[in-house]
């Protein structure tokens, strides 16, 4: 947790409402994006969405500080997710309603293409077990780093490397270049 965000922290444990709508402000669309991969239904992401921020606001003054407030935030969406789920028994996975063309202007070919591949790359993505889908989501899409992965899914920074790895070795082997991104090659690199 950086400065800012720990000042951000104090003045919500102080209460102060203004601090509470900058939260909203600057994390809700990312929370609502992730909600809706989780669950693919828009209503039932803002239902999961607004009940995350009823709960960090009743529960910042036990918030420790040991991770990113929105890592705070996600684990908070996630508990809540899970729950709905159990008691639904469903889970619809929506990858492709944050998958955005990769240039600004790439003309109906390029588009084309890119829409081929991501197609391909998303039936790969969505083919993934589900904890293999999960820390390739929070890695890539929502590019979280492995040690707040670790945090976020409860488990050790090890383990969400070898699911990782377990991960992009399957997207490999089925979706072969050119179809696999180079920025997903890359971005796996860095670990």
């Amino acid at each position: 947790m950086n400065k800012s965000e720990k000042g951000v922290l104090s003045q919500l444990r102080a209460g102060d409402p203004r601090e509470f709508t900058r939260l909203i402000r600057e994390y809700g669309d990312r929370l609502l994006r992730a909600a809706f991969m989780r669950c693919g239904d828009e209503a039932l992401a803002r239902d999961l969405v607004q009940e995350t921020f009823a709960t960090a606001l009743a529960s910042a003054s036990t918030f420790r500080g040991d991770s990113r407030i929105y890592t705070w935030l996600y684990g908070i969406m996630r508990n809540h997710g899970r729950h709905h789920f159990r008691r639904h028994r469903k889970q619809r996975h929506a990858l492709e309603t944050v998958m955005e063309p990769r240039s600004d202007n790439p003309g109906p070919e390029g588009i084309w293409r890119e829409r081929r591949r991501d197609d391909r790359l998303l039936d790969a993505v969505n083919s993934l077990p589900h904890r293999q889908r999960e820390v390739v989501f929070l890695r890539f899409v929502e590019e979280m780093t492995l040690a707040e992965i670790a945090t976020v899914l409860k488990i050790p920074k090890g383990t969400v490397k070898s699911r990782l790895h377990h991960a992009m070795a399957t997207l490999r082997g089925r979706v072969p270049p050119p179809w696999f991104p180079d920025e997903v090659v890359e971005k796996n690199n860095e670990l």
